[in-house]
């Protein structure tokens, strides 16, 4: 009997002792210290990209040959499509494509001015810059690459030296024969704009541009018929058929659905965040362009212009998006946390171990009707709250 008696008074001692440090080290009246953000947003599902495009169509029947590939950037007055008349075999057009790539290369090379190209530098530091070029791009295994370099290798031992200029002259020509060859006949085409080569249409390309942005409602927008994007440019085209897009990739456009007690808050102008929801979460910086007016349902056309090139903005007609006016990123506490001192300035009671800190701090948001605040520490302050492990709310 004396032995369950003692066996519970040291379990009571036990319970008291941590209870007791429990006390002290996390007092009921104080919460973690941890980071969130509180964002101001509005969220549209179904909201429309609106984009600077052109699709370009092939003016006879015949065989079609892309110069640049899917999602390569263009300069305005560009080759990028040709369709040679009649019927062109694989192995010819696959020839042009290794030319082209030669030519590229070459022309990528111009622009860099490797050092051992430059004029004054010997030929041994000159095949060792070759040398370590063909090491870097080994990794890639462009095979294009490599026998330039390495051409270019033996004609240095062997004492011949070809300018890239010279070269680059030569693989123009070559292709200009291989096209001759193929067919007498055909038909080039040029980018009259600058942006993104791509090879599928919509059929919204029309029905949404930039130039009548001001005229789109949301009446409009539910009127529009959505599909599946389709590719186009096939390698045997026919006259009138599409054949290849050019979208402008610098400058886009979103319309979103803002139900008006949100949208009235805010104005033209006004920087915003886009965050796209089915693109990874991507954010995307724009400002406001346009607000409509309120249609039946009550809610108003936001449309917003991005000035940066976002590949998703390519891909896709219609996102899952949410607009986020405001967003503040900080420590979350209630507001009986925050204290002042003698000369106003703001700060919190924090804990570390047992010991208490004043971390002073900044408010950056107030929510009176969730009664919290976000705070962050203030640029000079001598304990910071991201050093503590939990902040006192009350006295106790």
């Amino acid at each position: 009997m004396k032995k369950i008696f003692l066996g519970v008074f040291i379990a009571v001692i036990i319970l008291c002792s941590a209870l007791s440090v429990y006390y002290i080290t996390a007092p009921l009246n104080s919460v973690d210290v941890s980071r969130e953000t509180v964002e101001h947003l509005v969220n549209d599902p179904e909201a429309v990209i609106i984009r600077d495009e052109k699709v370009y169509y092939s003016e006879i029947d015949g065989t079609l040959y892309n110069n640049v590939g899917e999602g390569e950037r263009v300069a305005k007055d560009s080759l990028v499509c040709t369709v040679f008349n009649g019927v062109v075999s694989d192995d010819n057009l696959k020839e042009l494509r290794t030319i082209d790539k030669k030519i590229a290369h070459r022309r990528e090379r111009l622009r860099e001015s490797t050092l051992y190209r430059s004029g004054g530098i010997d030929t041994e530091s000159k095949v060792a810059g070759i040398v370590r070029d063909i090491s870097k791009i080994s990794r890639d295994n462009d095979v294009i690459k490599i026998a330039d370099y390495k051409e270019d290798l033996n004609n240095l031992r062997s004492g011949v030296e070809i300018s890239d200029e010279d070269i680059l002259q030569s693989l123009i020509l070559e292709k200009e024969a291989v096209e001759n060859r193929i067919s007498t006949s055909r038909k080039d085409v040029t980018a009259d704009m600058s942006g993104v080569f791509v090879a599928y249409t919509d059929g919204l390309e029309g029905a949404l541009m930039p130039e009548s942005i001001d005229n789109y409602t949301i009446d409009y927008m539910n009127h529009l018929t959505f599909s599946e994007p389709a590719k186009i440019g096939n390698k045997n085209v026919e006259a009138d058929s599409a054949i290849c897009k050019i979208v402008n990739n610098h400058i886009w456009y979103t319309a979103m659905r803002v139900p008006s007690e949100t949208a009235q808050k805010h104005k033209t102008g006004e920087d915003v965040t886009l965050r796209f929801k089915n693109i990874a979460g991507e954010l995307i910086s724009g400002t406001i362009y346009r607000i409509s007016d309120t249609d039946e349902n009550g809610c108003r056309l936001v449309i917003v212009k991005c000035p940066m090139y976002f590949e998703g903005a390519l891909s896709y007609r219609r996102a899952d998006i949410d607009m986020i006016f405001e967003s503040y990123t900080g420590y979350k506490i209630p507001i009986q946390a925050i204290r002042s001192d003698d000369n106003g300035n703001k700060y919190v009671k924090a804990m570390k171990g047992t010991r208490e800190y004043n971390c002073y701090c900044d408010i950056l948001y107030t929510d009176s009707d969730k009664e919290f605040i976000i705070i962050e520490s203030v640029s000079d302050a001598e304990n910071r709250i991201k050093d503590m492990e939990r902040i006192i709310i009350g006295e106790r």
